[in-house]
């Protein structure tokens, strides 16, 4: 039972990231360094760096899958509250990390897999279908690049007559130039001995 938006998702892993950063500090345990501290600071870093990369709301660069993103944060927490006893500072610290690390893994599990409504942005890839290349773009009204409109937008449209407009000034093909060609390859040909 998925109950947690993708957007709601989105704020907590940053708060979360945050926070984890932060959590020597915020919960007096900075002095001990060495694992006990740094375990936090890059997990929360990690949890910055895919939530900008994920394919939700309030992402910077859409790539990961939601579902990846979900997996990756059950890996993550899992590792944060396994951590004091992984690497040895159990004695010492460990409540931050089991409490912080389980809640991940449950926002996670209690996390929909996809976005109800994704805004779009000019950094995703395009999508081809057909001979149609579909690119998301801010400006819904922008019209698809295809081999009917090759042009971008903005550019002037195509007529149909564009190809013979750009070479109705080339003198071979203005009317007199034609005639005048046919009338010197006949008398061309009229002068030149056949073998």
């Amino acid at each position: 039972m998925r109950f947690i938006p993708t957007r709601v998702h989105a704020v907590i892993d940053y708060i979360v990231g945050i926070a984890l950063i932060a959590a020597p500090w915020l919960f007096g345990f900075a002095y001990l360094g060495g694992p006990a501290v740094w375990t936090p600071i890059i997990v929360g870093a990690l949890i910055i760096l895919y939530s900008l990369m994920t394919r939700y709301e309030y992402a910077l660069v859409r790539v990961i899958p939601v579902p990846a993103h979900l997996g990756l944060d059950i890996l993550g927490g899992a590792f944060l509250a396994i951590s004091p006893w992984l690497l040895g500072y159990a004695d010492q610290i460990w409540i931050p990390h089991v409490v912080v690390g389980v809640a991940d893994v449950l926002i996670a599990l209690f996390t929909e897999t996809v976005p109800k409504r994704l805004p779009a942005r000019p950094t995703e890839p395009a999508r081809h279908t057909g001979n149609t290349v579909q690119t998301r773009t801010a400006h819904p009204e922008t019209p698809a690049r295809s081999a009917e409109n090759p042009r971008r937008p903005g550019q002037t449209p195509r007529t149909a007559n564009d190809a013979t407009d750009r070479t109705a000034n080339y003198p071979s093909n203005r009317p007199a130039d034609r005639a005048a060609d046919a009338t010197t390859r006949e008398s061309t040909s009229v002068n030149k001995p056949r073998t």
